[in-house]
């Protein structure tokens, strides 16, 4: 069951105007009732994991890329694949 329905099918679509037969099976659902919390708070144990986790670079990682810079064939190698 899914909570988000893709309206973007049909004879306005741009590139989508016929919707696949899968997706006329699938069942929606609803929220009856929506509760915000009376405040925002900044998880800091949560960002930090993240941040050290998904956008964190190793020690090893940094010197490599500090060694690839500094020669030009691994550098030229390093702009071509990517």
């Amino acid at each position: 069951m899914s909570l988000v329905e893709n309206i973007g099918y049909g004879k306005e679509a741009t590139h989508t105007r016929a919707a696949p037969g899968w997706l006329k099976k699938m069942k929606y659902g609803h929220i009856s009732h929506i509760t915000h919390p009376g405040q925002a708070a900044i998880d800091e144990a949560a960002d930090r994991y993240t941040s050290q986790t998904i956008y964190g670079t190793s020690s090893i990682a940094i010197k490599l890329k500090r060694i690839v810079k500094n020669n030009a064939l691994l550098y030229n190698l390093y702009k071509r694949i990517s």
